[in-house]
């Protein structure tokens, strides 16, 4: 049984184990075993605790540089023992063959010669052993526990450098929340300044729209108003009219003054003034009844009969016929008539031709849809040198 070990990995060390375990197994197993073999599976035992502790402190933690040299150290101390614990497993299986192979044989005279002479001859390397593995164990002990208080010592420096790393960033976050919460605080001073600003613009608008309101009701109040004084002064101009055209009627019938009996005068398209008294007529149809009865029996009755004629004021020379009675016919007035001449071709429709006066035979140049008007007409009995064309 030979095994290389190349120290420095838990695999070495896990190996170094078993072998201590495979001694302890066979010493336990070697029946009449005297005091040396107790004493030497005790000492195995131990090692073999010891070695287990190491193993259990390269799985659970880190190694950091700082105990590189305490590691190198039970790296040194386990492959010496190593070295020499498997060297004297190698010799006693090697010359006393099964009886440390870790199974139960019968006793019998060759098995019992080996014990013995195990029991004398090799006490001298069992102690060797002995010394050796106690030696190893204590050393073990003694790395292990500096190590591991440097090791709490690091992991210590460790959590005090991520505690003082997690209190600069707690500082920082209180800084930022103290910046947050003046910043909260400004911004709650304004909400609160909006608020009010809000509270008093809406007083304010609140005010304006019930003074809006009264105007909008004043203005409809005064709409209504100035409509009742519109129709009021329409009612009023209606009546003023009335009476205005009555006190014209009454002078121009029975009013006080020079002219209030004061005949119409009235000059016919002949050229001859009647005076009408104002009493005779009261409208426009009475005076073309009389024009009518005037021109009966004369030259133009047919035309007189058909309208074509129009009565103008002798002063301004406007067509009156359009106006109300009232307003143009008073005493003393004076109406010329005139007569409307519109010539027709042979099929009915309007011509182009220039016309001639029926009575003076005067050519009148004129443009379509236009009329020529005659001031009077010639009586047959009267020279054609007095008419007027």
């Amino acid at each position: 049984m030979s095994a290389g070990f190349t120290f420095g990995s838990l695999g070495d060390i896990l190996q170094l184990c078993q072998i201590g375990i495979a001694a302890s197994k066979a010493l336990s197993d070697t029946s009449g075993s005297v005091s040396d073999y107790k004493d030497l599976r005790h000492d195995i035992d131990r090692f073999v605790q010891i070695l287990q502790n190491v193993i259990a402190t390269y799985q659970e933690r880190e190694h950091p540089e700082r105990l590189s040299g305490i590691k190198f150290l039970i790296q040194s101390v386990c492959q010496d023992c190593a070295s020499d614990l498997q060297e004297a497993l190698d010799y006693f299986h090697t010359k006393y063959g099964p009886s440390f192979s870790g199974q139960r044989h019968r006793l019998n005279p060759k098995t019992i010669a080996r014990k013995m002479g195990y029991a004398f001859k090799e006490k001298e390397r069992l102690q060797q052993l002995r010394r050796k593995l106690s030696w190893t164990t204590q050393s073990l002990s003694l790395l292990l526990t500096i190590y591991n208080r440097n090791a709490a010592r690091v992991n210590n420096s460790t959590l005090e450098g991520r505690y003082q790393e997690v209190l600069s960033k707690l500082q920082d976050m209180s800084k930022d929340i103290e910046l947050q919460t003046v910043r909260l605080s400004e911004q709650h001073a304004g909400i609160k300044g909006l608020i009010i600003t809000s509270a008093t613009t809406s007083d304010h608008l609140e005010s304006k729209a019930t003074q809006d309101q009264k105007l909008a009701q004043e203005i409809s109040n005064n709409t209504s108003s100035i409509q009742e004084l519109s129709a009021m002064a329409e009612t009023t101009m209606k009546v003023l009219v009335e009476r205005r055209e009555n006190d014209t009627s009454v002078r121009s019938y029975s009013g006080p003054g020079r002219t209030s009996k004061a005949p119409l005068l009235f000059e016919d398209s002949f050229g001859s003034v009647l005076e009408i008294p104002m009493e005779w007529v009261f409208c426009w149809e009475h005076l073309k009844i009389l024009i009518n009865n005037r021109f009966e029996h004369q030259l133009g009755h047919q035309n007189v009969l058909r309208g074509e004629y129009v009565l103008e004021d002798d002063i301004s020379g406007q067509e009156v016929t359009s106006l109300p009675w009232a307003q143009v016919m008073r005493p003393g007035k004076k109406i010329n008539m005139a007569m409307k001449f519109c010539r027709l071709n042979a099929a009915g429709s309007k011509s182009t031709e220039d016309y001639i006066c029926p009575g003076c035979r005067t050519v009148m140049a004129r443009k379509l849809d236009s009329n020529g008007n005659l001031m009077w007409y010639s009586p047959p009995s009267r020279n054609n040198s007095m008419n007027k064309g």
